[in-house]
C-alpha cells in the first residue's frame, strides 16, 4: 500500500507547474512594449508576434493565446500563475536566471553601431581617439567604455544625433537596432550604415517562471527553430516592417 501512495505521488508530480488540462497556454503581453522604444511600431511588433505564436501553433499543434496587460502588471502576472509566460525585454543573467526561464530570442533589440556610408570602420575596435556618440538612457555606454581610446559623447534625440553624424560632427553613432533599422533606411539611406549586429543580449524572449511549464518552453524554441530556418520567421518581420 505505502508503495502504491508512493507511486501515485511521483506520478502527480510529473506534472507539477505544467498545464494540467487541454486549454491554452496563456502569455502575458504589453501592447506598448514599455520600456523599449519603438519609433512608433508597437502596432508592427503587436501583429507581428500575433502572427508568431499563431505559426508556432500550427507547428507544434499546440494553443496559444495572448492576455494583454499593463506593463507594471506583467510580471505579477506571472509570478502569481495567472499566465504561463510572458513576452518581455528582461535580459537573462544570473540573477534574473535564478527564478525565470528564457526563450531563444524572439527579436533582438541591442544597440548597433553606426557610421558614415564611406566609413571604413566595422567595429568599434576601428574607432580609435573618434567621436562616439551613446544613449545616456540605455545600457550602450557600458558597451562603449570598453574600448578607453573613444571619446564618448551622450545624447538624447535618435533623429538629432543622426543628422549630426551626418553633418560630420562626429564619427559613429550607438543606437539600439530597431530605431536604427525604423530610421536609417527611410531617411539616410545612402548617407550611413549599420555596421555590426547588436552589440549585447537584449531581446524580446518568452519567460517562464524557472521550473514551470517547461513543455511551453520546449515547443516554444523548436517552433521558433523551425520558422527561422525556413525563412518564415523574416517573411513576417518584413510583412510588419520590422526590418
Amino acid at each position: 500500500m505505502k508503495r502504491f501512495l508512493l507511486f501515485l505521488m511521483l506520478f502527480a508530480c510529473l506534472g507539477c507547474g505544467e498545464k494540467k488540462n487541454n486549454s491554452p497556454y496563456s502569455i502575458g503581453r504589453d501592447q506598448t512594449w514599455f520600456p523599449i522604444e519603438l519609433e512608433g511600431r508597437a502596432a508592427n511588433l503587436n501583429a507581428f508576434t500575433n502572427a508568431l505564436i499563431q505559426e508556432i501553433s500550427k507547428e507544434e499543434n499546440i494553443a496559444l493565446q495572448f492576455i494583454d496587460t499593463d506593463w507594471l502588471e506583467l510580471f505579477a502576472s506571472l509570478d502569481n500563475g495567472e499566465v504561463a509566460g510572458i513576452f518581455s525585454a528582461l535580459s537573462p543573467n544570473v540573477v534574473t536566471e535564478d527564478k525565470y526561464s528564457f526563450s531563444n530570442p524572439i527579436v533582438t533589440l541591442g544597440p548597433v553601431l553606426i557610421v558614415p556610408y564611406n566609413s571604413p570602420a566595422t567595429s568599434l575596435s576601428d574607432l580609435d581617439k573618434k567621436i562616439v556618440a551613446v544613449n545616456q538612457f540605455d545600457d550602450s555606454v557600458l558597451i562603449v567604455q570598453n574600448y578607453p581610446s573613444i571619446v564618448i559623447q551622450l545624447y538624447q534625440s535618435m533623429p538629432s544625433i543622426l543628422e549630426a553624424l551626418n553633418n560630420g560632427e562626429l564619427d559613429a553613432v550607438v543606437m539600439p537596432i530597431l530605431e536604427a533599422q525604423a530610421l536609417i533606411p527611410s531617411v539616410y539611406p545612402k548617407q550611413l550604415k549599420i555596421v555590426t549586429p547588436p552589440l549585447n543580449n537584449k531581446a524580446i524572449r518568452l519567460i517562464t517562471l524557472k521550473g514551470s511549464n517547461q513543455a511551453l518552453m520546449k515547443h516554444f524554441n523548436r517552433g521558433l527553430k523551425q520558422m527561422l530556418s525556413t525563412g518564415r520567421y523574416q517573411a513576417l518581420r518584413e510583412q510588419y516592417q520590422l526590418n
